[in-house]
This record gives structure tokens, sequence and C-alpha cells, in this order.
């Protein structure tokens, strides 16, 4: 969509963030080709959410899973009243079932696996927000209900935030395509500390698209490889830096592609046959499409080219010669462009 009067998009869009696309990628850009690279970083944001969301919603369930598992025979408890200064618990039966019950709610030598924080994010769907105390009866949430309202940022940082948890014996069943998974190592903490490493990347990364911030302004990029001191863990130590922040759209494009297959990796620890099907898939060529310097040359000279609106008779005919000379063009139907068609490979 090339709105008819740019400027008052812009003005609406803010002027700081139009300025920032036209310091990164060139002052001589016209302001048509200034929205196509705003089109662009658009189009891209909106492919990555998918996969995100595929891989959140498959990590959310494996590790829901897993951990039901582990814990269906712990002892559980529940907070009387989670707005009172001290806590008081009472003992709670499993609800649920073997691979879906309220592991959240199991303890470990009198103290909850969770930390304080995460059991307020349980707290805000199993209590009661005025008075504190447990929804009861009917209203009382399934391990299921509880599961589906917790945020991806409650799931990414889990490994990192609640080292109760017995992660050694469960994120194998979490992630069994990962090497550490194959030799059984996960009883490391450097091993658990460079899986979060890559679970803040891609929460990290989702927090700029769900914000609708510029995917292509990054930061520097981070060694997974915990710091270490004398062989061992230093958790106040800097991390190598891989890669500076991206000063041009090319080496944008080059960072944005590392990023990815860190997604599609994450993927593949957890389902190789996933994995196998999103390669195959129509979203992952959209995306190296995209994330490629072809991508963003298309989206900025797309601004100002004229492309043929075809009504479907000569659309048909002219399909194939539209698709060898690789140029874009729309379906004209009903009065407005239905379908259009570019160029992604």
């Amino acid at each position: 969509m090339r709105p008819t009067n740019l400027q008052e998009t812009f003005s609406a869009l803010s002027t700081p963030r139009i300025n920032a696309y036209k310091v990164f990628f060139g002052s001589t850009l016209c302001d048509d080709q200034i929205f196509g690279c705003y089109q662009w970083n658009e189009a891209l944001s909106h492919s990555m959410f998918k996969l995100i969301s595929l891989i959140e919603i498959i990590m959310r369930n494996r590790m829901h899973s897993a951990l039901s598992v582990r814990y269906f025979n712990q002892q559980k408890k529940v907070v009387e009243n989670f707005k009172d200064r001290q806590w008081t618990k009472s003992a709670s039966a499993t609800i649920g079932h073997q691979s879906s019950c309220n592991w959240y709610n199991s303890e470990i030598n009198n103290s909850f696996i969770l930390n304080k924080k995460g059991l307020n994010n349980i707290h805000s769907v199993t209590h009661h927000g005025r008075n504190g105390r447990p929804l009861a009866g009917s209203r009382s949430p399934s391990a299921d209900d509880v599961v589906s309202s917790l945020t991806f940022g409650f799931w990414s940082s889990l490994v990192e935030k609640c080292p109760d948890i017995d992660w050694p014996n469960t994120l194998s069943q979490i992630y069994p395509n990962h090497r550490v998974s194959k030799s059984n190592q996960w009883n490391s903490n450097i091993e658990q500390t460079k899986l979060s490493y890559r679970l803040e990347l891609i929460r990290n990364f989702r927090n700029r698209v769900a914000h609708h911030e510029p995917i292509w302004k990054l930061g520097n990029l981070l060694s997974e490889q915990p710091p270490m001191s004398n062989g061992q863990l230093n958790t106040h130590g800097s991390r190598t830096i891989l890669d500076s922040s991206p000063s041009t759209p090319k080496q944008s494009i080059r960072r944005l592609r590392s990023i990815y297959s860190r997604h599609t990796e994450l993927l593949r620890w957890m389902s190789q046959e996933i994995y196998d099907d999103y390669n195959n898939s129509s979203l992952h060529k959209q995306i190296l499409w995209l994330c490629s310097e072809d991508g963003l040359e298309a989206h900025l000279n797309r601004a100002t080219e004229d492309f043929p609106s075809l009504k479907t008779a000569k659309f048909k005919r002219e399909l194939s010669s539209i698709i060898k000379t690789k140029k874009s063009a729309y379906l004209f139907k009903n009065g407005r462009n239905l379908l259009a068609v570019h160029h992604i490979a």
C-alpha cells in the first residue's frame, strides 16, 4: 500500500522513527523509497513473528509436559493469600494428569520450585485479584488454562530464574535434539547458561517485533559461551562480542540472517520433524528472500515502480510472462487489487 499523502503518514508514524530510516538507509533516498524500507521492516517483522509464535507454542507445551511428568507425584502446596507479606501455605492435591498437571505448585524441601516472581505469574491466574485467595470450585483454572495464560517471557526465563527446578532431568525431554541432551550433560550450569543466552536473544528479538521497533536496529551480538574465571562460571563477567552493532543495511541483513538461524536451530532442538517441515514451507523461503539484499531492494524500488493491475483473464494469460521477467503485478477484481504477485527467489 502506497499512501496518498506520505507526509501525513510519516507524521502519524512519528518523525523520529522515519528519520532513523533516512539516516540508516540513506539520506539520498526519496520519500517513496524510505517508505519502501519501512514496508520491508514490517514485512520481515510480520513473517518472523509467525516463526516466533510457532517456537513459543512448541516450547511452552514441551516444557509443561516435561515438568508435569517430573513433578506429578511431588507434594503440592498453594499460597492461601498471595497479598500477605508472609505467605501461608496449605497442602493441595495434584490437579490434572501426568502429562498436564499443576507442577508449578510443587515443593522441594519445603520450598517452591518457582521463584516468587514466577509464582506471582501463576497467582494472577489461580487466585482472586482482589482478595488474593485461591479461586475455588468451577472458577478454579485447569493446568492447561494456567499454562496457556503464561507469557513467552515466563517460559524463556525459567531455566535462568528458577534453578531449583530439576533441569538436568527435564531439559533433555524439552530439547531432545540438542547435543547436550545426547550426551546427558544438562547438569552443567555452563550448558544451562548457554541455553538461557539463546532464549534471551530470541525473547529480546520477539519484544522488538511485538513493540513495532525496527528490527534492523540491533546492538552487539554476544557469544553464547559464558564468561569463565579459573575454570568456573563467572556470573559477573562480560560476554565476548562476536559482532558489533550493524551500521549499514548490508550488515543488518547479515545479522538478521544470523539471528534467524538461531531461531530455526532452537526449533530443531525441540523437533526435527517440525524443523524439516518448516524448512520446506513457503514461510521459510519468504523470510530468506526478505532477509536479503534482493528483498530489501525489491521493497525499496516497489514504491517507485508502477505495477500493472490486471483483470482476471489478462492476469491468467500473462502470469507465465510475469514469473519469467520477475516483475510484480496485481489481480484486479471487483474494483480493487485482490492479489499481488511478487518475485521472492
